[in-house]
């Protein structure tokens, strides 16, 4: 191996190993490496200099009473990353530093804006946070996209209208710092599988973010599976069922927070229906409102299963606007799903609806920007304002 890779290799390697073990001391490194200890020390000298990494107080003394060895840590404030859910109305934006820690978080109504003044928004956004303290200054931005993206190209974008507008051109120009779109379900999964508190093996999940669409996320063996053209996770537009005139019903007709809102304000005969509204027809136990949701809960395990007998996942986390807000939607629906040879799979719900999606944005440019990612054999947490607008 050339030098100059070998010593890129050996850069990586502490630096993940302090990513992932804040307050660690250079022996413990040399030891997890199998490196020693005068690489290290030469790779650090580098890391401290260029402020990515920084030398704090002292560590255990040794039993026989020696000096306290320095810990290390990444210097969280080195650079920040801004992350933009381009939402069906409504922009949430968020801030984070290198470490994944929420500096700023903000969720804005978008109801009537077109889809060129929504992206002078997220601009504008952008360019009012420029000036944040840090050494490096913004490292990246990622755009979480209800939509097929591939290779930074929306393909497909039914919900939030997209066509007109080019959002990785356009911040590009502005900022020149790499700009990663993503599809929503796909970051919500790198979110469950990086940072979730979650006792369940995290290698193999699958994430089932139920908004106007539905979509999986699925990581396969701890790596985001994407399919050909970026098209896995497509599910709502499989098929439910069959009607008796052959014609096909996909579960996105369905399981859908759309489709859920449709058919009650249908079954009900209501011109109009709010989230409060259906929350009330529900707490008085509106015979035509539980038929549908009956329905909607009936067709989403079906799903599920579905996806468990496809995926074999350890666990599906469900993540959801409208269950967060209304969760007898799922009272009484089952938190284990039984498999052919009698394993059970979880089914939870999602911690962090509304900024999981946000998180994973921010541990996907981490980790194409500076190369870390997270490890699991102890786990960490990351603080997350979860508060909604």
């Amino acid at each position: 191996m050339k030098k100059e890779t070998m010593r890129r290799v050996n850069v990586l390697a502490v630096l993940n190993q302090i990513y992932n073990h804040p307050q660690i001391s250079r022996a413990e490194i040399s030891r997890q490496l199998g490196l020693n200890k005068a690489t290290v020390s030469d790779v650090l000298k580098e890391l401290i200099a260029k402020h990515l990494v920084v030398e704090v107080g002292e560590g255990e003394s040794s039993d026989s009473g020696g000096r306290k060895p320095l810990q290390l840590q990444l210097n969280a404030d080195y650079a920040f990353t801004i992350s933009v859910d381009f939402g069906y109305h409504f922009i949430a934006y968020m801030i984070n530093d290198l470490a994944g820690h929420t500096l700023d978080y903000e969720r804005v109504a978008t109801p009537t804006e077109s889809p060129t003044q929504r992206q002078e928004m997220v601009r504008q956004f952008i360019q009012a946070h420029l000036d944040r303290p840090s050494v490096a200054g913004l490292a990246g931005i990622v755009i979480s996209v209800h939509g097929i993206v591939h290779n930074n190209q929306v393909l497909y974008s039914p919900h939030v209208k997209m066509a007109d507008i080019d959002l990785h051109g356009v911040l590009t120009a502005a900022f020149h710092v790499p700009v990663v779109l993503e599809n929503e379900a796909n970051l919500s999964a790198i979110y469950e599988r990086d940072f979730a508190e979650r006792t369940t093996a995290r290698n193999n999940l699958i994430t089932l973010s139920i908004h106007h669409g539905i979509g999986a996320g699925i990581i396969i063996n701890n790596a985001l599976y994407r399919g050909r053209n970026s098209e896995a996770g497509e599910i709502g537009h499989t098929t439910a069922y069959l009607t008796p005139e052959g014609q096909e019903a996909s579960f996105e007709e369905i399981c859908t927070q759309a489709a859920l809102f449709r058919d009650v304000k249908a079954a009900c005969q209501l011109p109009t229906l709010t989230t409060a509204e259906l929350h009330a027809l529900l707490a008085a136990h509106d015979p035509n409102a539980e038929r549908i949701v009956q329905r909607f809960r009936k067709y989403l395990l079906v799903l599920i299963r579905n996806l468990i007998l496809s995926f074999s996942p350890s666990v599906v986390v469900l993540t959801s606007d409208i269950i967060t807000e209304i969760p007898e939607l799922l009272s009484g629906f089952p938190e284990q799903v039984t498999t052919i040879t009698g394993q059970t799979t979880n089914v939870e719900f999602s911690t962090n609806p509304y900024t999981g999606t946000l998180l994973g944005g921010t541990a996907v440019l981490v980790s194409r920007i500076f190369g870390l990612h997270r490890t699991h054999s102890t786990e960490t947490t990351v603080e997350s304002t979860d508060h909604h607008h």
